[in-house]
């Protein structure tokens, strides 16, 4: 039995949590004031090639050594109780006014200085009045000349000096929401609802779920999110930039959180929903698979029950003589799940349903790999066909009618193969992340080689995830960053000027920073764009404004 590797867990996890534990049993709505919240150590990264003119980008501010940080407990909320949700905001001009600088908005009052020669100079033309206006203003630009000279663009591949730090601008964000919980989770899913596909229009509503890494048994809990009235929160912190259109209405801001849970014996190393229903499937960290139907909870959060209807466990695999994290369901054969463990085993098992019962068989091992099975994932079009990758570095394609692997491809030169994901729109594509952080794209129709690598990520790769409707774009977490790729990106001549001296690929589109050991990061279902991250320090909900 191989060890759990240390990019799977959570480090730091015994650190007290600062919100307490969401329960609707206790609280009634989570609904939060969110006008003027903000927290500049939040810091995230617009698209390098979308507009580097454009003030919504990141800048960086020069910290003098030993100056205190005035914004970073600058968060209000409504109420003391109601701290689950919030936003993080920052603007260019709070790193102006932090610097020193002044900005003069049109129609401020003169001064007095500019009063008195105002006074004394009517009725009369006076050169020198206009002298002093040419010296005032030309001393407003030297200073703002001054400030600019301080504040720079940032790109990922800039070091960060000690006197500098980023300063977070939300206006990359069309909309960033961010929830902190007691204990973090090292997965979650999305709930798929019934409020339609492909969802535009705001405010937006998210279902989510997850199990928690708590430090204690006895305290770990199956949590169920609603998250609602999530409106644009692109111009909350700068009510000046608001644009003068029909679509004022989206820009409120008052998000509603509602939560239900119930209690687990042990903490959760993986978790996934069932995309035909709302049965949970959760790897426990004691070895055992157990299954629950979220229905119930989903029920109490959109119809306000105040009493307990949650079934419990209603069914528990325990073929697995190994602890685990490989896990998946398939898309097109309701009911079958995939659990690989830390032995290199895989098992298939079968739901049949009578109504409302539940019956599960699991059929025989699949055992060609040589070590630990780190992720599964099951063919968007083919019922008996799903792929594995493993510790041994190979990825390998199973055809359920047969025990051993149809296809094995060397995924890695010297390095762990983490996660895959099968693309669901062209279904010969596989992507691939590796513990060196490298990102790969397989064509099996040509296994020889991948069609794609990418080494923007230095560290271990902890998912990967193609995009729901467009078969180019793919989201990517590793570490304490998340990104997003537009693979139909081409580099041009522009681009190879715009990039000269930097080695950032030009399919990167977006680098989504500010948390702290990324775990999973999933493109929500039915809402165009939008991307949920899961990380020691809670979850962030953001769609980028270059996605728009």
């Amino acid at each position: 039995m191989r060890p759990s590797k240390k990019s799977r867990k959570i480090e730091g996890k015994e650190q007290s949590r600062t919100v307490k534990h969401l329960d609707s049993d206790s609280e009634d709505d989570f609904e939060l004031d969110v006008n003027g919240v903000k927290q500049p150590e939040h810091h995230e990264y617009e698209d390098p090639y979308y507009d580097e003119e454009d003030e919504s980008e990141e800048i960086i501010e020069e910290v003098s050594e030993g100056e205190d940080d005035e914004d970073d407990d600058d968060v209000t909320f409504a109420s003391e109780d109601l701290s689950k949700l919030s936003i993080q905001h920052g603007s260019i001009e709070k790193a102006i006014e932090a610097l020193g600088g002044k900005l003069k908005p049109a129609g401020d009052k003169p001064s007095k200085k500019d009063e008195k020669m105002n006074d004394e100079n009517d009725g009369e033309e006076n050169d020198d009045d206009d002298e002093f206006i040419d010296e005032d203003e030309e001393g407003d630009e030297e200073e703002e000349s001054e400030i600019n000279a301080n504040i720079k663009i940032w790109r990922p591949d800039m070091a960060i000096k000690p006197s500098e730090k980023l300063q977070f601008s939300n206006s990359a964000y069309t909309m960033f929401y961010t929830v902190n919980v007691d204990w973090p989770a090292l997965s979650f899913d999305i709930l798929r609802d019934d409020l339609g596909y492909q969802r535009t229009m705001f405010p937006h509503t998210v279902y989510a779920a997850f199990g928690t890494q708590a430090a204690k048994d006895g305290q770990n809990k199956l949590q169920l999110l609603k998250m609602s009235d999530m409106y644009k929160t692109q111009y909350d912190s700068d009510e000046s930039d608001v644009e003068d259109d029909e679509n004022d209405e989206a820009l409120d801001d008052d998000p509603v959180l509602e939560s239900n849970h119930q209690n687990l014996p042990s903490e959760v190393n993986r978790m996934r929903i069932m995309p035909q229903s709302k049965i949970a499937a959760l790897w426990m960290e004691d070895g055992k698979v157990l299954l629950y139907d979220l229905a119930p909870q989903y029920r109490t959060l959109n119809i306000g029950l105040e009493q307990n209807t949650n079934k419990g466990v209603i069914h528990q695999i325990s073929s697995h003589k190994a602890e685990g994290f490989a896990m998946a369901w398939s898309n097109v054969k309701q009911g079958r799940l995939a659990t690989g463990d830390c032995s290199g085993k895989i098992y298939l098992h079968e739901m049949s349903r009578n109504g409302d019962d539940y019956s599960w068989s699991t059929g025989e091992e699949y055992s060609s790999h040589k070590q630990s099975v780190e992720d599964l994932q099951f063919s968007p079009v083919e019922a008996n066909v799903f792929a594995s990758c493993s510790c041994d570095r190979t990825i390998r394609i199973w055809d359920q009618r047969s025990k051993k692997s149809a296809l094995s491809i060397t995924a890695s030169d010297d390095h762990d193969v983490n996660v895959i994901s099968w693309n669901p729109n062209y279904t010969y594509l596989l992507a691939s992340g590796d513990d060196a952080g490298v990102l790969r794209i397989w064509d099996m129709r040509n296994r020889a080689e991948p069609v794609g690598q990418f080494t923007y990520h230095k560290k271990s790769i902890t998912s990967v995830e193609w995009h729901p409707s467009d078969p180019s774009m793919l989201v990517v977490s590793s570490d304490d960053q998340t990104t997003i790729w537009d693979l139909s990106v081409e580099r041009d001549e522009e681009q190879e000027q715009l990039e000269r001296g930097h080695a950032l690929p030009p399919q990167l589109m977006f680098v989504h920073l500010g948390q702290q050991q990324v775990k999973e990061a999933h493109w929500h279902p039915q809402i165009n764009n939008v991307v949920m991250t899961t990380a020691l320090d809670g979850f962030n909900i953001f769609k980028p404004s270059n996605l728009d």
